[in-house]
């Protein structure tokens, strides 16, 4: 999507381009300012279009072969090779093979990783990145490191802007990385996306909840002012502008940013509303509204997903997922019950503590043998005969200290959970075993000891069943831990534990069901078809449905 300036850095208020696939017979129709050739073909029909700067590029809808227009062609060699997908940037392009899944390359990009096969591909403004099939973010190019990319992580999909990368992972949290001058690649905690586009220096993304635009980074130019309480089936980004297209009614195009009006064309502009694919992934539902040009071919959309209310009905074949958002969600309710079960406990290890201490500085006033500083008299003669059976021998603090050498570690005999064992030489020579207790502390403070010796094993109860994997279980009690802190501003948000809650359950959930160390078939089908894989970034927002 190009500016209209010379400089893309610098944007003109109120131009844009738009290109997008017609519902009807998928040939490209184009709106707004298009220079050197770059007029699209009148008669082809498009699997998936991408646009990069001063060109896009498309797939053709029956050979698979990439035909581009513009300023950027098809090498020669490439032209009668079948690709699945095409990610156009600011002056390349990269293309998944259709044969083998490996990349091809041209224009002002580096060699892809050679002998790698993926199951998507995405480009920015100087980069590009493909998913392999077990979920790894691989990325080549141009690609600053401002924010690093997570590593260990799995991602179900990936997306590009201008200078960021994203990636959805299987538990659906987003993450960015690359240029963070502006932002961009900070998304918003707590939600989860369907689908990213990106400029410059803005970032947007559909929620997966209610499919509503939500965009980040810098605001000039009205880039992050997405309508409100509209729900959209796939938005694409220019440098400083998006455009999505809107699920009810459907097939109508709205943009924001850059003084860009969009909804004046749409009478004369029906947009295809994702790509013809012979079979829907396992989180995907047909478009029934839209028809291919191939009888058997259908157009899959992502299902939504029911982040904080309970679901009211599933996703179907022919029908998105619907969330009930009048009930309070069962996780919610759940949440709920472990803060006051949390703040339940606290209460009693407060009241516990307190009755603890009374009853012993009572003990003090009562005790005669209680001297002014604390300690206790020895009651106990110098010979050991002379005391009745069963009685105790008091000694204070000091004498504890003499009679086992400054608690030496020769004078150990045994350890528990509880103190050491040692054994104390008395004034008559006798040897008797003192156990050393813990000082009384408070428990959060022995808790915290724990975990920073990485022994917090020690605080679960022996004939509890920990996991094979107890990750989850540490975060709980980390969390808990980090809601005790003394400092108000340190500790978290309600907003936040209950966030923290929703991971740890969800992360319980992933190891009943852990999937499979690589995509399934399924997955990766679900990849290849989904409406903006491939697409975006560089100067021509494109859908492929491209706009």
């Amino acid at each position: 999507m190009w500016s209209g300036s010379a400089d893309p850095s610098i944007p003109i208020p109120g131009t844009f381009a738009l290109c997008a696939l017609h519902a009807t017979d998928l040939r490209v129709r184009c709106m707004g300012i298009h220079h050197n050739g770059s007029n699209p073909p009148d008669t082809t029909q498009f699997l998936a279009l991408s646009g990069g700067g001063h060109f896009a590029c498309g797939v053709e809808y029956g050979s698979h072969f990439i035909v581009c227009w513009g300023e950027l062609q098809v090498p020669q060699d490439l032209q009668q090779v079948s690709y699945s997908i095409v990610a156009s940037g600011g002056f390349h392009v990269c293309a998944l093979r259709s044969d083998n899944s490996f990349v091809d390359c041209w224009g002002r990009i580096p060699a892809p990783p050679a002998g790698m096969a993926f199951a998507s591909l995405v480009s920015g403004w100087g980069f590009s990145c493909g998913l392999t099939q077990a979920g790894t973010a691989v990325c080549w190019g141009d690609l600053r490191k401002e924010i690093l990319q997570p590593s260990n992580e799995t991602f179900g999909s990936i997306f590009a802007g201008g200078n960021t990368a994203c990636g959805v992972t299987l538990l659906g949290r987003l993450c960015c990385w690359g240029t963070a001058d502006h932002g961009q690649s900070t998304p918003p905690t707590g939600l989860q996306f369907l689908s990213i586009a990106g400029g410059l220096y803005h970032t947007c993304g559909i929620r997966a909840d209610n499919r509503q635009v939500l965009c980040w980074g810098d605001q000039d130019n009205g880039k992050l002012t997405a309508p409100l309480d509209v729900s959209f089936s796939q938005i694409a980004a220019g440098d400083f502008y998006t455009c999505g297209m809107r699920m009810d009614p459907p097939m109508d195009v709205v943009c924001w940013g850059n003084s860009v009006w969009y909804p004046r064309y749409q009478k004369n502009f029906t947009i295809s509303r994702g790509m013809c694919v012979s079979e829907c992934g396992r989180s995907q539902f047909q478009a029934a509204d839209q028809l291919c040009p191939v009888v058997r071919d259908k157009v899959c959309l992502d299902c939504s997903v029911c982040v904080g209310n309970s679901e009211a009905s599933p996703c179907g074949p022919l029908s998105d997922r619907k969330c009930d958002t009048r009930s309070r969600p069962r996780s919610t309710a759940l949440v709920i019950l472990l803060i006051a079960a949390a703040l339940f406990l606290g209460s009693l290890l407060v009241l516990a503590t307190w009755l603890y201490l009374l009853r012993r500085e009572k003990s003090k006033e009562d005790d005669p043998k209680q001297q002014g500083d604390g300690k206790l008299e020895v009651v106990a003669s110098k010979n050991e005969n002379e005391r009745s059976a069963g009685q105790a021998l008091a000694m204070s603090a000091l004498e504890l200290e003499v009679a086992t050498n400054s608690y030496s570690e020769e004078m150990v005999l045994g350890k528990g959970a509880f103190g050491t064992v040692y054994k104390g030489v008395l004034e008559n020579g006798q040897a008797k075993p003192v156990d050393h207790f813990r000082p009384v502390q408070n428990i959060v403070i022995w808790a915290k000891e724990l975990l920073n010796d990485d022994t917090l094993h020690q605080l679960f109860d022996p004939a509890l069943a920990v996991p094979e994997m107890p990750e989850p279980l540490y975060r709980a009690a980390k969390l808990a831990l980090e809601c005790t802190d003394v400092r108000g501003k340190m500790r978290p948000s309600m907003t936040n534990v209950a966030k923290s809650l929703e991971d740890i359950l969800e992360s319980l959930k992933e190891q009943d069901t852990r999937p499979p160390s690589k995509l399934s078939e399924s997955g990766r089908d679900s990849k290849l078809s989904e409406p903006l894989s491939g697409r975006d970034s560089g100067n021509m927002s494109s859908f492929p449905a491209s706009i």
